[in-house]
């Protein structure tokens, strides 16, 4: 349940951005910060915009093909091959292996090196989440596959799309 509320936290907080055209590039735990509300409340903050791709941005480091951006565990397969050609799917990739590792425990594509992980990204299918946590409801399950879907075709157009299919699982 928790791991759910906080994914639909961070749907919101993505679907902001990119309705101002600002696609994140690098959603990750350590860029999903929970915070305490007044009300003692936890709620998730999307936090480090330093590498995301914004409409205009001027900045020509910043879309140039040949550079790495991101943290490699959490990268969409089209952001290992030129981190410019991403649109908002890449952070639905990347919001889909935060909640792996959330259900999971482990992230699905690990590797001792940046390089093994971007590999495995790119050419191996995503280690199964119910093997990992067979408790965790098969739809849910396949909603995170959906998100690591190769084809950025095949996942969730949208994190609003992804927020409608993560609500049926959410707590009450």
């Amino acid at each position: 349940d928790e791991a759910v509320r906080h994914a639909l936290e961070a749907c919101e907080g993505l679907a902001e951005a990119h309705a101002l055209g600002i696609v994140h590039r690098d959603v990750k735990p350590a860029n999903l910060f929970l915070a305490r509300t007044a009300r003692r409340e936890s709620a998730i903050k999307l936090l480090d915009f330093g590498i995301s791709k914004a409409p205009e941005s001027g900045d020509p480091t910043i879309t140039e093909a040949d550079r790495v951006l991101g943290s490699p565990a959490f990268m969409s397969p089209e952001q290992i091959k030129a981190a410019r050609d991403v649109d908002v799917r890449t952070d639905v990739w990347s919001l889909g292996v935060v909640l792996h590792f959330l259900l999971a425990g482990e992230l699905p594509f690990e590797g001792t090196t940046a390089t093994e992980v971007a590999a495995r990204i790119a050419s191996e299918a995503p280690r199964a989440l119910l093997a990992a946590r067979p408790e965790v409801p098969r739809g849910l399950a396949e909603v995170v596959q959906r998100c690591l879907e190769k084809d950025p075709a095949a996942r969730f157009s949208t994190v609003a799309d992804l927020a409608h299919a993560l609500a049926p699982f959410a707590p009450e």
